[in-house]
């Protein structure tokens, strides 16, 4: 999912300059969690003290139709915006922003940002490919 797959995010007021005590997963991890009908988690994100305080974590998919890796879904903290990007199955290459949080203003909101992504998206990730793949998303 690219940075041009959504319009303009209100913009929040956290800013954390990169810091000799931030840590980023460099490169993102990447969980199978299916490998049957192929299903892997990403996990991006930069804690300092802490707070994770940037993020993107997602799903991605088997896509039977095209026979690649499509995204699912997506949330993460660009722009300190705290939002969601789905796939859509039809048109896998379509990308969207389909729903906003809300802004992200201190350190705090992003790590609870972060660890409710984590939760919803990696806890839930079978329902997601399964709504996704019945066009429910």
């Amino acid at each position: 999912m690219s940075d041009k797959s959504h319009g303009p995010l209100e913009q929040g007021l956290l800013y954390h300059e990169k810091c000799e005590g931030c840590v980023p997963t460099r490169p993102p991890l990447k969980m199978s969690l299916d490998e049957d009908d192929l299903l892997i988690a990403i996990d991006r994100h930069t804690r300092c003290e802490g707070f994770v305080w940037d993020f993107s974590v997602g799903l991605m998919a088997d896509h039977k139709v095209t026979r690649m890796m499509e995204h699912v879904v997506r949330a993460c903290s660009a722009h300190a915006n705290y939002h969601l990007h789905k796939g859509n199955y039809l048109r896998p290459k379509k990308l969207k922003v389909s729903k906003t949080f809300g802004t992200l203003d201190n350190e705090q909101e992003a790590d609870d940002a972060y660890n409710q992504s984590a939760m919803t998206i990696i806890g839930d990730a079978i329902e997601w490919r399964d709504r996704w793949r019945q066009g429910k998303t």
